[in-house]
């Protein structure tokens, strides 16, 4: 998979060099060249947020049974529809970044959305833990910690209200090897409704939680529509996808740019991937067509000289601030990828000679 590092710069009037620069250092660290660039920043930003602002009220409601909720909160499922890391600042975690919400997740049923930074007053009561219900307060576990999401910018006080349960909440069931009885099965399938307010704290200004301010800029923000960064497992902020979007205009075909997929085009992009894994499958047992070896090798040749285009253009336009040693770099990594077009391009010839033609 291309790995992509970039810098954070800002385009004025036109393409920045720079841009073009720390996508091709990029294209050179997935190609191995970099074990490290000083000219390209990873992107590891785990204060990215990729959800728009929005300062409209979040309402969402759930009924499930009490053994659905004690199952969308066990530990080891939360883990599975969840992933985040710690945010920290100045060396202490202020919440919790919530990188993957999966789309059948309760979760995301609720309103949370990847990218959302979830926030309490006292972090002391936060994490990490290996507890996988107390990664959200007050959802599959009773906390009296006020939770807030920090979304593109914006800050939301959570309301969740849990109506039909027990006095215990689901979560705090005991364990398997536990002496306490297990529930019964009468109360396993009794009716919970969960309900979940966000509402953002600029419009209750009378109320203790306007104090709560965003600790990120939007400017830093991600749509949650955002490609993830490979190298990092976080979406591309919306400075980032300014940045390509300028850079497209320059190459509209290319496709080591980074850019946006339509729920459609994303289906689309699966059917393609699964499709050119079935091929080389077939290739392996040399049981494919002629027609499906000229399908694959002109997809995997496109990606290659989608990179040597880049790489060509940063080596055509550079100027005195590119190091001799960088621009050295850069033209292996043109001749590498020019090599590996030669390879991919004897092995479409060597697979035509055996494949099955029609008929």
């Amino acid at each position: 998979m291309l790995r992509l590092a970039f810098m954070r710069v800002t385009v004025m009037g036109g393409l920045s060099l720079k841009i073009l620069r720390t996508i091709a250092a990029g294209i050179l660290l997935s190609a191995g060249v970099f074990a490290e660039s000083p000219e390209a920043d990873t992107g590891a930003n785990p204060n990215a947020n990729p959800s728009r602002v929005d300062s409209d009220v979040v309402r969402a409601q759930v009924q499930l049974s009490s053994k659905e909720l004690n199952n969308h909160c066990d530990g080891e499922q939360v883990f599975r529809v969840l992933k985040f890391l710690p945010v920290t600042i100045d060396g202490q975690i202020v919440g919790l970044r919530l990188l993957q919400v999966k789309e059948s997740s309760l979760f995301h049923d609720l309103g949370l959305r990847s990218g959302d930074l979830i926030r309490v007053r006292d972090s002391a009561g936060l994490w990490p833990t290996q507890e996988g219900h107390r990664l959200i307060p007050g959802i599959c576990n009773e906390s009296p910690h006020p939770l807030y999401v920090e979304r593109g910018g914006e800050v939301y006080s959570v309301k969740v209200v849990i109506s039909g349960a027990a006095a215990s909440w689901p979560a705090s069931r005991p364990a398997k090897n536990s002496q306490e009885a297990e529930p019964t099965h009468s109360a396993d399938s009794r009716t919970i409704t969960i309900s979940l307010q966000m509402v953002p704290v600029s419009v209750t200004k009378t109320d203790p939680d306007s104090t709560m301010e965003p600790l990120f800029s939007p400017l830093d923000s991600a749509d949650s529509d955002n490609p993830v960064n490979p190298k990092t497992g976080q979406p591309y902020t919306n400075r980032q996808m300014k940045q390509f979007d300028a850079l497209r205009k320059k190459f509209p075909e290319n496709t080591v740019i980074p850019r946006r997929l339509s729920q459609e085009e994303k289906a689309a992009k699966e059917l393609l991937e699964a499709r050119m894994s079935k091929i080389e499958d077939q290739l392996l047992n040399k049981t494919v067509s002629c027609e499906e070896v000229n399908e694959y090798y002109d997809y995997k040749q496109q990606f290659t000289r989608d990179r040597i285009q880049l790489i060509e253009y940063v080596l055509n336009k550079s100027d005195a601030s590119m190091s001799e040693k960088t621009r050295l770099e850069f033209g292996e990594a043109r001749d590498r990828n020019r090599r590996t077009l030669e390879s991919l391009e004897a092995a479409r010839q060597r697979f035509l000679k055996e494949c099955i033609t029609p008929g």
